[in-house]
């Protein structure tokens, strides 16, 4: 995907390939887009430059930060993140229908709950939570770096993953942690359900 195509009117520079989306700056390569995301024990802003150096042909921040690649200000790159990690990946939320489960107990239950009702109506269902991440019976083979809900970026993928692998339905646990860090951000949901 082109700069032009995923950042729009914010892309100021000369066009160039997107190879892929991460707010590791050890994980960029040649052609990645770093996000600096301010976590609990870590801000992504520090390592700004080393995601540069490293072959960032963007940087999503939300602050002025020290860096020899194109830099993108945004208010917020949590939220930030989930549009273009959407984009990215095609916007695969958009062919399945999202079913969200959330409470204090028992998201898992219900979410398997839910899931053997859909297949047993004859849907492909996926599946997304604490135990595992699935279509059918079969793993997605992404893993997730945060327990219940994968922020954003891992979650658009995993999506793209299973709209590839049949899925209809993405039955989900969705904690409160998610939703407060906006890991959810911009989609929509056919049901949500509260435990």
């Amino acid at each position: 995907m082109l700069a032009s195509e995923l950042f729009g009117e914010k892309w100021l520079w000369q066009d160039t390939e997107i190879s892929d989306i991460t707010i590791n700056s050890k994980e960029v390569k040649s052609g990645s887009v770093f996000i600096c995301i301010n976590g609990q024990n870590t801000d992504g802003h520090n390592f700004a430059q080393n995601a540069a150096e490293n072959g960032a042909v963007a940087v999503v921040a939300e602050k002025e930060t020290a860096c020899s690649c194109p830099l993108i200000l945004c208010e917020n790159t949590k939220i930030e993140m989930a549009k273009i990690s959407s984009k990215f990946y095609g916007e695969p939320e958009k062919n399945l229908k999202l079913i969200g489960i959330t409470g204090t107990n028992g998201k898992t239950t219900v979410s398997y709950l839910v899931k053997n009702i859909l297949e047993t109506a004859g849907k492909r269902v996926g599946i997304i939570g604490t135990n595992e991440i699935l279509v059918g019976d079969e793993a997605v083979g992404i893993q997730s770096s945060t327990p219940t809900t994968p922020n954003s970026l891992e979650l658009h993928k995993i999506f793209a993953k299973m709209l590839k692998m049949g899925a209809e339905y993405v039955v989900m646990e969705v904690s409160s942690h998610a939703l407060d860090l906006h890991r959810v951000y911009g989609l929509c949901y056919e049901v949500g359900v509260f435990t």
